[in-house]
């Protein structure tokens, strides 16, 4: 298993279904690398994660000789181990639904045990958030900025580069 960081400015696009034994959720700010571009996210921090499938859209890019293109990252295993998951996504849409175990909703967020307490990720310690312990999210389509995974463990990999 090996950790991993995955960002982007521009945003890229993260589609997978999730559980994970706890998640954390506030408002937050774009932070990838040294480009602050200052807009707004929302910051979610899971606990012991896994993925049921996982795919990951980069922005569309054009190449001297070729229009159009992204890269896309994929596996269709089942049970993807994620480890603790950080995410700075401009959206987080679970069309099939959720299941939230045990919510607190409105807690501050000093009070809420985010690992991520940066000004620059949009951390404020009165600031709102959502704690819940076993978490399910189906069908997660997400735009997001910057997704850290405290492992990844797969059986299967595809790499690809595709035409937008």
């Amino acid at each position: 298993m090996v950790a991993a960081t995955i960002s982007s400015a521009g945003g890229f696009d993260l589609d997978t279904s999730l559980s994970a034994d706890a998640l954390k959720v506030r408002p937050g700010q774009t932070q990838v690398g040294d480009a602050d571009t200052g807009k707004e996210t929302i910051f979610a921090e899971t606990e012991n994660a896994r993925a049921d499938g996982l795919t990951v859209k980069s922005p569309t890019v054009n190449l001297p000789l070729v229009q159009g293109v992204h890269l896309e990252i994929a596996s269709t295993d089942s049970n993807i181990g994620l480890g603790n998951v950080a995410l700075n996504a401009a959206t987080l849409r679970t069309p099939n639904g959720a299941s939230l175990n045990n919510v607190t909703l409105g807690q501050a967020q000093s009070r809420s045990g985010f690992s991520d307490t940066s000004q620059a990720s949009g951390y404020d310690a009165t600031g709102f958030s959502l704690v819940s312990g076993e978490s399910t999210l189906n069908n997660i389509s997400a735009k997001a900025y910057a997704v850290t995974l405290g492992g990844l463990s797969l059986n299967n990999l595809s790499l690809s580069v595709k035409r937008s």
